[in-house]
């Protein structure tokens, strides 16, 4: 079942889990053939994203979630885009590293997680650059090769944390990001993790 006043010809449904940090919406999106996620979300047409056949569980990084952390189960739900902090499923941006973009391996810092994965981006241009022009009015971005680190305990280094998730590539909200390491400037999987 699609949502209201969409055209079953030009949508492709998608499996998705969208964490916000309030919930993990596990469901169906749709998008267009041939876009990736991060335009979708970067749309200004809607300020939230549609989804069905959906679940929706406690926050948390863990994947499967345990069964018991279902908060609500919907044939719809509309997830403001704006409460995003990131998403798996879709499809990666169609830029391409043969365009002059080059990965850039970073490190997203979050109060309870940590984001490992790579950005595409010119080798001449400095990660804050292309950060000031991400966190515009559209935040949305492909991190490649992503993984989802957990601390567990006292002064950990990056390099050390549990990988919980594994993807080809996820979709981050940049507004939602405390801290963004970048590899070139040293080696912040040295960077400790302190608890609490």
């Amino acid at each position: 079942m699609l949502p209201c006043g969409m055209l079953q010809t030009s949508l492709k449904p998608v499996e998705a889990r969208i964490y916000t940090n309030e919930f993990r919406v596990y469901g169906v999106v749709y998008m267009r053939p041939g876009t990736g996620t991060a335009w979708m979300l970067n749309t200004e047409q809607r300020p939230h994203v549609p989804v069905t056949r959906v679940s929706m569980f406690r926050p948390g990084i863990a994947h499967p979630p345990d069964s018991g952390q279902l908060a609500y189960e919907s044939h719809f739900a509309a997830v403001p885009k704006a409460s995003i902090v990131w998403m798996q499923g879709g499809a990666p941006d169609s830029v391409q590293e043969g365009l002059g973009k080059e990965r850039r391996g970073v490190y997203l810092v979050y109060p309870s997680f940590v984001i490992a994965g790579s950005f595409l981006i010119r080798p001449e241009l400095r990660l804050s650059d292309y950060l000031a022009t991400a966190m515009g009015p559209k935040p949305f971005a492909t991190l490649h090769d992503a993984r989802i680190l957990s601390p567990q305990g006292r002064e950990q280094r990056f390099g050390e944390l549990p990988v919980v998730q594994q993807h080809d590539f996820v979709t981050v909200n940049l507004h939602h990001v405390g801290v963004v390491f970048d590899e070139r400037g040293g080696d912040p999987a040295k960077a400790y993790v302190a608890e609490g």
